[in-house]
């Protein structure tokens, strides 16, 4: 009845999906009962949902697309439904009482707005529901005249709200604020103004403060005083109990033990035992414990959720189990001509080439991907190496024979220092290209550093000889540095063509060249100088001219874009040698992980650095996102007897206090 088959009447499904998101933890909890596992076998379902017997779907619009939006409008108002919405990344609701009556929560904003005239309640609905698509779109596409000559006063309102809605960025009208009629504190209001309305207390709960409008309308049963300006409240007593349920339900959220059962959810979350440290910082926690003490009632002992699942997981220790693995070829990767988009602007560049997927973005030619305004935005190795295989990978049909046997040739010449810092899941189960472009970026920096191994040296140069052709030089004399040298030209002088051979793409090369050329280019531009280019210059010159003034505007334009750039351009890049030594370094809460290469631990800062790095885009291991397997297995340290490199150990690793 209520919602009709608008919303949905599973009442154990009215559990708040995350707890609240920080709410309980900072961990953040997996909805209700569908991802829960039951230790015991006893029991015949998880805690009852807070709302104490209310079904708090019943008559909630939360997905619909096949009603008009005038119809739509008279069945909210009909059967008194609450609507949540979704706009902008931004959760908020409202509640139609009538249509003359319809309530609006935003949990930025400590009071309750209400609309008292059919008019003003016509407009705003429709104003949230064609932002939210919950209508019918198509229907006032195809019916233009029914909704333009106003066959009823609400279609007309409709038309005139659908020709502005994409340029409108807040109700047509502003709300009336109205006070709570609210005795006392029952967590849905204000802690200190019980006539206001609670707010959200980080930046992404939104979406929890909107079900708590959503319990305080469902349980509470709201009506319009005859003031205008006051809310009254018929079941207050029984929204006291929903918010006592519910935070209790929060509190023991992993590990509940109603009647004896224990019920532990979710089964496995890596948060859960990165982030549960952290609950005391969390507001929600504060004030959940605050609220059940306010109302005098004996608060869960959370810290106990976490010492119940650390054993659980000790006693079961096997959390999976697959039945048989299937091996799959590599992954087709060519590029969807569609998709590819060429990247002739500056702006944004470094995110797009470093940390944008590698069939989604590609500069639109090797010398502007080079460009100093892209380089100098550059932040972490990760992000350098991303973008070097980025730009190989525009190459890589003329190189993969070059490097074809690179991965035994670093095991002939036994190369690992460093090697580490070049793990990538894509190494392991990846595309062949980005794994064979994964060990030719390790390669070229051994080489850059003095490395001297013949075998590879030699392929990292017929690489860089195919690589020249695709290549702009000056002429990188104090007179005519405007021009470029031709490519004959450029071969023919050692001086030059010895470095590019050893160091190309490496950081030794760009911290002796600079690629300066303007933010934009215009991939159809037929003709090939400084100007419309992006060409290498030897940044030592460069450091000369950049503040020197010049009349004529080639040499003018280079000494501005040297002037603008240099400087970052100078303190991205740092010059290498593999014989400096290296000490880790582990911030509390990162990831850990064991070494593949060496004996030593290696450390990767995961959740930072590595997090955002394309490599770990569009790979499923065992049906998870590889992301999720890094967060899992970065929380572990490995020792057992027996092993080759020593020992390892799995299980879970605690950190002391002050980083012991």
């Amino acid at each position: 009845e209520g919602g009709g088959d608008v919303g949905r009447g599973d009442g154990d499904d009215a559990v708040p999906a995350d707890g609240g998101g920080a709410g309980a933890s900072a961990a953040s909890p997996a909805p209700g009962r569908r991802h829960s596992l039951r230790a015991s076998a006893r029991g015949d379902g998880p805690s009852p949902p807070p709302g104490g017997g209310v079904d708090m779907l019943r008559g909630v619009l939360y997905d619909r697309k096949n009603m008009q939006y005038d119809e739509l409008i008279l069945h909210l108002a009909k059967n008194q439904m609450l609507v949540t919405c979704c706009i902008d990344a931004h959760f908020t609701a409202f509640q139609m009482i009538s249509t003359r009556c319809m309530l609006y929560y935003d949990p930025t904003d400590s009071s309750v707005g209400v609309w008292t005239r059919e008019g003003d309640v016509f407009k705003n609905a429709c104003y949230f529901l064609m932002k939210c698509n919950y209508g019918d779109n198509n229907h006032i596409i195809e019916n233009e005249k029914y909704y333009r000559n106003g066959s009823t006063p609400l279609a007309k309102t409709v038309w005139k709200i659908w020709k502005d809605i994409h340029s409108m960025k807040r109700t047509p009208t502003r709300p009336d604020p109205v006070r709570l009629n609210l005795k006392k504190w029952l967590f849905v209001n204000g802690e200190r103004d019980f006539g206001a309305m609670s707010t959200q207390l980080t930046d992404c709960t939104c979406y929890f403060q909107t079900y708590l409008f959503a319990l305080l309308c469902k349980v509470g049963k709201p009506s319009l005083n005859r003031d205008g300006r006051t809310l009254d409240f018929r079941d207050a007593p029984l929204l006291e109990a929903a918010t006592i349920r519910m935070s209790k339900f929060l509190l023991t959220f992993f590990v509940n033990h109603d009647d004896g059962d224990k019920v532990v959810r979710p089964y496995t979350n890596s948060n859960f035992i990165l982030d549960f440290y952290r609950f005391r910082s969390s507001p929600y926690w504060v004030r959940f414990v605050k609220y059940l003490r306010y109302q005098g009632v004996p608060s869960p002992a959370y810290e106990k959720q976490y010492e119940t699942i650390m054993a659980f997981y000790c006693y079961v220790k096997e959390l999976h189990g697959y039945d048989r693995f299937v091996l799959e070829g590599a992954t087709s990767s060519t590029p969807n001509s569609k998709s590819l988009q060429l990247i002739s602007s500056a702006d944004g560049g470094q995110e797009k080439l470093g940390r944008g997927d590698y069939y989604k973005y590609r500069a639109c030619n090797l010398m502007f991907g080079c460009n100093a305004n892209i380089m100098m935005e550059f932040w972490s190795f990760s992000e350098f190496n991303a973008w070097r295989k980025n730009q190989l990978l525009a190459f890589y049909g003329g190189i993969k024979d070059r490097i074809a046997d690179l991965p035994s040739a670093l095991a002939r010449n036994k190369v690992t220092k460093y090697r580490d810092y070049y793990f990538m899941p894509q190494f392991e189960i990846g595309q062949r290209e980005l794994i064979d472009l994964h060990h030719y970026t390790y390669v070229m920096d051994m080489i850059s550093m003095g490395v001297n191994k013949k075998e590879l040296a030699t392929m990292v140069a017929d690489v860089n000889k195919h690589l020249v052709y695709h290549i702009y030089f000056s002429q990188n004399n104090r007179n005519n540095y405007h021009k470029m040298m031709k490519t004959d030209q450029f071969v023919s002088a050692r001086k030059y063509m010895n470095v590019f051979l050893e160091t190309f793409l490496t950081v030794s090369w760009f911290t002796e060249f600079v690629a300066l050329g303007f933010a934009d280019m215009n991939p159809r531009e037929k003709e090939i100088n400084s100007m419309t280019q992006t060409v290498f210059y030897s940044i030592d010159l460069m450091r000369g001219f950049g503040y020197r003034q010049e009349y004529e505007f080639e040499k003018e334009a280079i000494n501005q874009m040297a002037r603008t750039t240099i400087r970052r351009y100078d303190a991205t890049f740092a010059q290498q040698s593999v014989d400096k030594p290296y000490r880790v370094v582990i911030p509390i809460g990162l990831g850990f992980t064991y070494s593949k290469y060496n004996t030593l631990m290696h450390f990767l800062n995961v959740a930072a650095t590595y997090w955002a790095n394309p490599d770990v885009n569009n790979i499923q291991v065992f049906g998870k996102d590889v992301r999720t397997l890094l967060a899992i297995s970065c929380q572990k340290i490995f020792f057992a007897p027996g092993h080759g490199s020593g020992y390892y150990h799995y299980g879970p690793l605690e950190v002391g206090y002050y980083g012991r």
